[in-house]
């Protein structure tokens, strides 16, 4: 064993020449799914009591629903995280396009489950809830 010896190499994996620029992309890309969490949490809760009971006059289960709002927000994560993860490739070109995508469609899928399970059980509209937050802060 003492005859496998193990050489350190110098690789970078991000080559930034400005700091404060590339903080700020990594800073705003992941605001860039706030705009589409408002958009789903308004439209989510004003289309989907209307949609469900005419879903249930027409004699469709709960599951076609469900189904049809996966993938209409589910499209609309894909392009999203792949046009953040193009946009981050040339920011830092020796990263990985598929791992950059990879981590963007979990990120925005684990923001939109939390956002639809916490307003499932508050029941409250989107400016009440900030109104909310606001008096926490103080």
């Amino acid at each position: 064993m003492k005859s496998i010896s193990g050489i350190r190499m110098r690789s970078p994996s991000i080559t930034v020449e400005d700091y404060l620029e590339s903080s700020l992309y990594f800073l705003s890309l992941p605001m860039c799914f706030s705009p589409f969490l408002y958009f789903l949490s308004q439209n989510i809760s004003r289309e989907k009591r209307k949609l469900k009971e005419v879903m249930k006059t027409m004699g469709l289960h709960d599951v076609a629903f469900w189904l049809s709002w996966g993938l209409l927000y589910g499209g609309l994560l894909l392009i999203m995280s792949c046009v953040m993860a193009l946009i981050l490739q040339t920011t830092c070109p020796k990263s990985c396009f598929s791992a950059l995508f990879l981590l963007f469609c979990l990120y925005g899928t684990s923001s939109v489950s939390s956002l639809v399970f916490v307003l499932g059980f508050l029941k409250l509209n989107f400016n009440e809830l900030y109104s909310l937050l606001k008096l926490m802060k103080g």
